[in-house]
């Protein structure tokens, strides 16, 4: 009777152990994907200007993302950007730590309405200046800087959408 019981809960004990490796990977596992699947995640996102523009943008959502998306790239094309999605309406300010690229911050609200757009040159020192935009916002598209630097195209900027 005794070895039936010591059978059984070693039994039980090796079930749990296996159960707790599979759930542990498993979770991982999971974690890792959805890790990638963050990082691939690409949407249009198009904007009212005097003409409907439309990018494709990859979406930043997470600190790791946010704070390396653009470093140390020579080339951005025309119709690609970064979308910055945050929780909550706060003033953010950004800078533009090895950055090589001149960028555009379209600010935009909680109804993607936009704020204010803020010129971003590159940093290539190692004290950055930060660029603290008026407007409190909720999205930041980043695209090139060259799209919307007359004042007629910075004033014109309605609204973005996705697509």
């Amino acid at each position: 009777k005794i070895i039936w019981i010591i059978w059984f809960v070693m039994a039980a004990i090796m079930l749990w152990i296996i159960i707790s490796i599979f759930i542990f990977k498993h979770e991982t596992w999971e974690n890792i994907i959805w890790n990638e699947l963050q990082e691939l995640k690409s949407v249009q996102l198009c904007c009212e200007w005097t003409k409907e523009i439309c990018f494709d943008v990859e979406l930043a959502e997470t600190d790791e993302t946010r704070a390396k998306w653009l470093m140390y790239r020579e080339h951005l094309s025309d119709i690609k950007g970064m979308l910055f999605i945050f929780d909550d309406l706060w003033i953010r300010s950004f800078w533009m730590k090895n950055t090589l690229i001149p960028l555009a911050g379209v600010r935009m609200d909680e109804n993607m309405k936009v704020v204010d757009i803020v010129l971003m040159d590159p940093c290539k020192t190692e004290y950055c200046i930060s660029y603290q935009p008026i407007h409190a916002a909720k999205y930041v598209l980043e695209i090139n800087q060259h799209l919307i630097t007359n004042e007629k195209a910075l004033n014109t900027w309605d609204y973005c959408y996705f697509k």
